[in-house]
């Protein structure tokens, strides 16, 4: 319903600086907001969501176009040497520590999230941007079915533009660039 108002009230939403610390500030000061950073999901459960080598490469491909490095936040630590991930920076504790998430994603120019709890707390934390791949992936709790019963979501839809988040559906952006 939130995403349907033709205002949006973002004091109730994710403040970055509140959460933000000295040694987050500290760990983080070689970064400046010319970066993206892009979630590395390989749970290997709802497989479909799970990020593949293809989106890194694209993300890459994108990183060089702009100027902008990519910090990567991985799940899974054990199997991020099965991608090759480039000369990205790798936070894993921003895979654990939501404040250091928040911080990264709230100070970069861009996130690029594959559908889940992280591209959902992207979308919330004020000011952050935030394209969301593989929408509506064929997997039980993220397809177009799903996404119409549980979110309202009709295939193509783009409701969260008012909140700087851009759907790329799997369907419609097959080969995006």
């Amino acid at each position: 319903k939130i995403f349907r108002t033709k205002e949006i009230d973002l004091e109730n939403f994710i403040n970055p600086k509140k959460l933000e610390t000295k040694a987050i500030k500290y760990k983080y000061s070689n970064l400046k907001h010319d970066f993206i950073t892009l979630t590395l999901r390989d749970y290997g459960w709802s497989n479909g969501r799970d990020t593949s080598q293809r989106d890194i490469d694209k993300g890459f491909e994108f990183s060089n176009y702009i100027g902008y490095p990519i910090v990567l936040i991985p799940d899974d630590l054990n199997k991020i040497k099965e991608y090759n991930t480039y000369n990205f920076k790798v936070c894993p504790t921003a895979r654990t520590n939501l404040s250091e998430r928040i911080y990264l994603y709230a100070n970069s120019y861009l996130n690029i999230n594959p559908q889940g709890g992280p591209s959902h707390l992207s979308i919330f934390i004020k000011g952050s941007r935030t394209i969301i791949i593989n929408f509506g992936a064929k997997s039980f709790d993220g397809d177009v079915a799903h996404i119409k019963k549980y979110y309202n979501i009709d295939f193509g839809e783009q409701p969260y533009l008012k909140l700087d988040t851009f759907f790329m559906w799997k369907d419609i952006y097959k080969d995006y660039t």
